[in-house]
């Protein structure tokens, strides 16, 4: 308590106990006047009544004046309260030095330490090296970082308040609207890429976009990734080209080979023939494997659904690989109702299967076995393929159906690397997912999802 404020609460008791003192005092006069003169009404009576009156109206003054200097106080400080949720500075000071007094000089303490931290937060946020942004419910600019605006190559006076749209042409801005009304609904960080207008021309952005429901507010990460793809763009136009270059003189030599395997050649030459040929046909399946993967991404290659029974088509694919898995004694356990079905091509599921059940076997250790179930979630299908091998190590998880990417490029197993990401690409043309789960040393479960039917297949797409 500060010096003032007990002076003031020692004063007010003094001039109650000094108006007490004064009542009884006052009073043993009136009873002793009263005494001496019964019968007679003392003028010495009304002063002393009067006083009383006066006393007692001075206390309630007191009382009321205190009780308004609270009420003030406690308003002034609720305004300032206020104010410091607002970001701004209290306006206000209390004139009194009392308790409530020292509560503002901590307000104003306090206002003062947020206000530090909110300039270093900003100044953190504008030295990042990605876009940082929010954004209102109505995709309009309320904060920008110079990342950002250096991105989009503007200011930020220009930016806020101006809407997203404005940089977005027809089919981003769908899929940007998409995005930012599926961050609100589901409250978690959702992810897309679109193409941005700029001054230079076009830049590709990755956005990570979360909503705020207190504030009403996406928070947004905003990524330059024009220089990444336009370098993926020319090495798959590269790889594309070659591949359609090497296609018919590898296909002359395959005919050639064809033909020399007819004569009568020695032993060696026949074995040497046979390697040769061995080579053609791995780099013509390399060759057709990036043909089919462009035609894949590019969506120009034809995917033919009807609703088939999954069971058939597994038995069949674990059959052709029968061979392979009796070579290393392998126990092949499929574990689906023969009742269940899929949306799909069965030709590309077939390719899916064959691929993920020869790597299954193919790294599967000697008398292990290899598990095919499928069962049905909602109106998806999910089918996983568990084997007993080595597993994907945790670094490999995310990349393993990227192009040319090979879970164990020590071992002896050949493959071009590109089997997975094809698979991939199939089960995105279908509307379903494809995803590993593997503990290095523990196996893993290879699966993918598929729509039941075409109602199905369109609220994926939705």
């Amino acid at each position: 308590m500060s010096l003032s404020a007990k002076v003031s609460y020692t004063s007010l008791v003094l001039l109650v106990l000094s108006s007490l003192g004064t009542i009884a005092c006052l009073a043993v006069i009136t009873v002793y006047l009263s005494y001496l003169t019964p019968d007679k009404a003392s003028p010495v009576a009304v002063i002393i009544a009067l006083t009383l009156l006066t006393i007692a109206s001075t206390i309630a003054a007191a009382i009321n004046y205190c009780k308004k200097y609270k009420a003030q106080s406690v308003s002034i400080l609720i305004d300032n309260a206020r104010s410091i949720a607002a970001g701004k500075k209290p306006a206000q000071s209390l004139p009194a030095s009392d308790e409530l007094s020292e509560l503002q000089v901590i307000y104003t303490k306090m206002y003062s330490s947020i206000n530090r931290l909110r300039q270093r937060e900003r100044a953190i946020l504008d030295f990042a090296a990605d876009g940082i942004c929010s954004l209102d419910s109505n995709l309009r600019f309320v904060n920008v970082n110079h990342s950002l605006v250096s991105m989009l190559e503007s200011s930020q006076e220009h930016l806020i308040g101006s809407r997203l749209a404005s940089l977005l042409d027809e089919g981003a801005l769908d899929i940007a609207t998409k995005s930012f009304s599926k961050a609100q609904t589901e409250l978690e960080t959702i992810r897309f890429m679109v193409d941005v207008h700029i001054q230079q021309g076009c830049a590709k952005l990755s956005w990570s976009v979360v909503f705020d429901p207190d504030k009403q507010e996406y928070y947004c990460l905003v990524q330059d990734i024009t220089s990444q793809a336009k370098l993926e763009q020319l090495k798959n136009e590269f790889v594309s080209m070659v591949s359609h270059d090497l296609r018919t003189p590898l296909a002359s030599i395959e005919l050639a080979h064809g033909l020399l395997s007819s004569e009568d050649l020695s032993a060696e030459a026949q074995d040497t023939l046979s390697i040769a040929q061995g080579s053609v046909k791995r780099l013509m399946a390399l060759v057709n494997n990036l043909l089919d993967l462009d035609k894949l991404e590019a969506g120009s290659m034809s995917i033919h659904q009807a609703q088939k029974y999954l069971l058939p088509l597994v038995q069949g694919c674990v059959d052709a690989l029968s061979l392979l898995a009796q070579q290393k004694q392998l126990t092949v356990q499929i574990q689906i109702d023969p009742t269940i079905a899929a949306y799909m091509d069965e030709e590309r599921i077939n390719q899916v299967l064959i691929n993920i059940l020869s790597n299954a076997f193919k790294y599967s250790p000697r008398g292990k076995t290899v598990t095919v179930s499928a069962f049905r979630q909602n109106q998806i299908i999910r089918v996983e393929i568990t084997d007993q091998g080595p597993g994907v190590p945790p670094e490999m998880l995310s990349a393993v159906f990227e192009r040319f990417k090979q879970v164990n490029k020590s071992d002896k197993a050949t493959g071009t690397g590109l089997g997975l990401a094809i698979c991939k690409a199939i089960i995105e043309r279908h509307g379903g997912q494809i995803a590993v789960e593997s503990q290095s040393g523990n196996g893993s479960t290879f699966w993918f999802t598929l729509p039941i039917n075409p109602d199905a297949l369109e609220t994926n797409a939705s």
